[in-house]
């Protein structure tokens, strides 16, 4: 006669359950059930009979069946804890899978490893393999139901560069894995000369040794007051990396603009192999730094050099990089700081025929490579590259408020690099230089009128007034 299922669970004997019907750890089967208590997706009863649905601050004891809430007057804890047989029966067949992933991979991207060391999370780390923008809006349903942070990117970083933890690279063309060395990691923000975020790899097993599970309950109490600000920055981002990606592709077809990050790998070429000389690729970071800084690639406000970050927020919308805005991050960061080379000059572009003015001044012969294909080389150097990012094709009409933010961006550029503001008729180029960036066209009536506007009408200077005149009053 088989025995009955007994109608209520202790905790221990909940995890116990969950951990052998799901095939996991002990662990993990105390980590999906805690979640769900905090989701309301499953609800324990103390040794009343009362459910216990306020999580706030509360410790469980899965070895004592209780539940612990530390309030900020008086501290009560609940003995005898137990869920329903039925009820957890129903949540792990209504969850399609096991609540927690066992066969998670053994090695984790760098987006996977930033997952972790913040949310301690399998579900969240298993959604980032099946894109950014659906991990993004299940953590912040997560937010909202109180999950909280365990830890920061910046104590990954602390790990990496204490080497407790190691990150490998795969370069291109090559199947065996390069462990970075330690000291290769920049303290704040970017990768390591060399590498970018695709290239690393981390062991899933070391990530979960060095940096264990911790309770929601044990974690800082204070909830992140706006759960929606992630899904809505994967979004921008995501909009942002695709008008990048239409750039460069092209870019990569018509060369009306070489990226630094192209230029120094072409000089970092070993010839006859594919490997590259990271000392080369360095010293050609580091020239084309300079050449920057001396104005080679045009001065102040008229600087050529197109900076494009992947978040589009208000400040890394300016299209321009002028020297005295390198300059200003090289006082900060210092000239070593590998920040320089993975987030600022990485990003920029330069028109071809500036290009190859740089290349006749280092003496480098100029590839082919860089040439427009099917356009004889002795016409390539002098033409005037296209600002135009994605295909004419693909362009759209650029919303109203699109054109008021490029004309902004455009007054923005002229005021960091201490030129006169454009007027009328010179506001039109510099506007639609950056809507062609993010995919969007505009008539030079369309950006006239709306320049003409009260807000960006105050930011240009008064008729009749010029720059000549100012200086003859100045000079009496």
């Amino acid at each position: 006669m088989p025995v009955p299922e007994p109608r209520l669970l202790l905790l221990g004997d909940a995890a116990h359950r969950t951990a052998d019907r799901c095939g996991v750890s002990i662990d993990e089967s105390k980590a999906a059930l805690d979640r769900a208590f905090r989701e309301h997706s499953l609800v324990p009863f103390d040794s009343y009979g009362a459910s216990i649905n306020d999580w706030e601050f509360t410790t469980i004891d899965w070895d004592g069946n209780s539940i612990t809430r530390a309030g900020s007057s008086v501290t009560y804890t609940a003995e005898g804890v137990c869920v329903v047989t039925d009820h957890l029966d129903d949540w792990i067949a209504q969850a399609g899978r096991p609540p927690v992933v066992a066969a998670l991979p053994e090695t984790w991207t760098w987006r996977q490893a930033i997952v972790w060391v913040v949310w301690r999370d399998d579900e969240l780390i298993k959604l980032c393999e099946e894109g950014t923008l659906r991990y993004a809006e299940r953590a912040s349903d997560r937010i909202r139901a109180g999950l909280r942070p365990a830890g920061s990117e910046q104590e990954l970083r602390t790990l990496l560069r204490a080497g407790r933890i190691k990150a490998r690279g795969h370069r291109e063309g090559e199947t065996v894995a390069e462990i970075i060395k330690r000291e290769d990691w920049p303290e704040w923000a970017g990768f390591p000369s060399g590498w970018v975020e695709n290239d690393l790899t981390f062991n899933a097993g070391e990530m979960r040794r060095v940096l264990p599970y911790i309770p929601e309950a044990a974690r800082p109490a204070e909830l992140i007051q706006a759960p929606d600000w992630l899904a809505e920055t994967y979004s921008r981002r995501g909009r942002r990396m695709s008008q990048l990606r239409r750039f460069r592709d092209y870019q990569h077809r018509r060369r009306g603009w070489l990226s630094f990050e192209e230029i120094v790998d072409w000089c970092a070429r070993t010839p006859g192999t594919l490997r590259r000389d990271e000392a080369l690729r360095a010293q050609a970071y580091a020239d084309l730094r300079d050449a920057m800084l001396a104005g080679d690639f045009g001065p102040g406000a008229r600087s050529r050099v197109l900076y494009f970050h992947p978040e589009s927020d208000a400040v890394e919308n300016r299209l321009r990089l002028a020297p005295g805005g390198l300059r200003t991050w090289l006082d900060f960061y210092g000239a070593d700081n590998p920040v320089i080379t993975t987030e600022i000059l990485s990003r920029c572009w330069l028109p071809r025929d500036l290009c190859r003015n740089w290349f006749e001044r280092q003496g480098i012969a100029w590839p082919a490579a860089f040439d427009l294909p099917g356009v004889r080389r002795v016409s390539t150097a002098h033409r005037e590259p296209s600002v135009a990012g994605p295909d004419k094709i693909s362009m759209r009409s650029a919303p109203t408020p699109e054109i008021h933010k490029a004309i902004t961006a455009a007054y923005d550029n002229a005021e960091t690099g201490s030129a006169k503001p454009p007027n009328l008729k010179e506001i039109i180029k510099p506007v639609q230089e950056i809507l062609s960036v993010q995919g969007y066209k505009a008539s030079g009536s369309q950006i006239q009128k709306l320049a003409d506007a009260p807000k960006h009408k105050s930011r240009r200077r008064p008729v009749g007034k010029t720059v000549a005149s100012e200086m003859r009053r100045n000079s009496k």
